[in-house]
């Protein structure tokens, strides 16, 4: 019998949708590292319901993005821009594949090779975040 974690290795990572927004329902690609760890889509719904719709026209950076289901989750809802920092060759690899399911708001999502948190200081915008998601890994 496997455990719970042999079980996901052995059929890969679930898959994360949209869960509002004008993508509802969209599937996000992911990694296939075991070590990423989606934001399960409960804690998605309870964060954006505490946010009651601040969400719309802000300026997003979503720090150690992995698949990026909390940016594009808030650009889903109305965001109107989002920067995903990521180190991961991987990761940024996704991203750049999940970037492409919004072909009308490609100019609003840019990807960023980022060593967090040693880097921060690098990303410099003209304007500020009105949003950051942060969700390190476990390490």
């Amino acid at each position: 019998m496997l455990t719970a974690g042999e079980a996901k290795r052995a059929v890969g990572p679930l898959p994360i949708r949209i869960i509002s927004g004008d993508k509802r329902g969209l599937r996000l690609h992911l990694p296939k590292d075991p070590s990423f760890r989606p934001t399960q889509a409960k804690v998605r719904e309870a964060v954006f319901s505490m946010l009651q719709g601040k969400e719309r026209d802000a300026r997003v950076l979503d720090l150690y993005a992995g698949s990026g289901s909390m940016g594009f989750e808030a650009i889903s809802r109305g965001a109107s821009f989002c920067l995903f920092c990521e180190d991961s060759d991987e990761a940024l690899e996704v991203l750049s594949k999940n970037v492409a399911l919004f072909p009308k708001r490609r100019k609003d999502l840019e990807t960023m090779r980022l060593n967090l948190p040693q880097e921060l200081r690098q990303i410099s915008f003209r304007e500020p975040f009105d949003l950051i998601f942060m969700d390190p890994p476990y390490k």
